[in-house]
């Protein structure tokens, strides 16, 4: 009989142990979903910004995590905001952006 109930005890332990993973496991995930958003809304702010780039001809990256580069007059320029390139723009290239 003790045997069986340290069967028992032991399946419930195996239980709650996996049943803890999973729920580390899911959280770990919703993490990483909200980060994957939080990105891809920064990555978004960029949108006009590269269409004036393109009008410009000027070649771009947008780069992890949410940075656009480019180069200009022989030195590589990094933004983290669509903001910043948009007063370089409007500062450098002469237009409204």
């Amino acid at each position: 009989m003790e045997e069986a109930e340290g069967r028992i005890q032991q399946l419930e332990d195996t239980t709650e142990c996996l049943m803890s993973n999973r729920e580390h496991d899911e959280k770990k995930m919703d993490a990483m979903w909200n980060r994957m958003q939080e990105l891809a809304e920064k990555r978004k702010t960029f949108t006009s910004v590269k269409r004036s780039l393109q009008r410009l001809n000027m070649r771009y990256t947008l780069a992890y995590p949410g940075s656009l580069q480019f180069t200009w007059k022989g030195r590589n320029r990094s933004f983290a905001s669509a903001k910043e390139v948009e007063q370089f723009i409007r500062v450098n290239c002469n237009t409204d952006g």
